[in-house]
């Protein structure tokens, strides 16, 4: 039985696509030419957003905007641990990555430290872990603080403490 479906199947889709006419998606070269040519440039670093109700196109600059101060105070509560609230705020990568390496480090050593029983590597990543509390740390302090603040201090940092 499922042997007769799928040779009918096929033979309806055969059939179909024999009559399939090829002609009306064939695009020209000058077609191609034109749409580019009546494109709009993009910056890599700006979103568009076309509305479906007008069709105009709305420049929406990510990284110029400001952030919010809301925003990573609970991204540094909650997974300050990884260096999420330094990446929202556009710190460089020397800074939140020392959060995150440090701590899946430290996750890793506690792994093998209770796997392994090895004290000193459990030592190790009870000391890491003190890399994660510096993460909720700087969630309260932003979280306590002003969005100016925030703005002035935070974004775009390149210190590991901004208390």
């Amino acid at each position: 039985m499922k042997k007769h479906l799928l040779l009918i199947s096929s033979f309806i889709i055969l059939v179909i696509s024999c009559y399939a006419h090829t002609e009306k998606y064939k695009i020209s070269d000058e077609e191609v030419d034109n749409m580019f040519n009546s494109a709009m440039e993009v910056n890599m670093f700006e979103t568009i957003y076309v509305s479906p109700l007008s069709g105009t196109a709305i420049n929406i600059s990510y990284f110029n905007a400001e952030k919010s101060y809301t925003v990573a105070s609970i991204l540094g509560i909650f997974v300050g641990w990884l260096g999420i609230h330094r990446l929202y705020s556009e710190s460089p990568f020397t800074v939140w990555g020392i959060y995150a390496g440090v701590s899946m480090g430290g996750l890793c050593l506690g792994i093998a430290g209770s796997r392994f029983l090895y004290s000193g590597l459990r030592y190790c990543s009870y000391l890491a872990s003190c890399i994660g509390i510096l993460g909720f740390v700087d969630g309260i302090i932003i979280l306590t603080g002003s969005e100016s603040d925030y703005n002035t201090k935070w974004v775009g940092s390149d210190k590991l403490f901004n208390w």
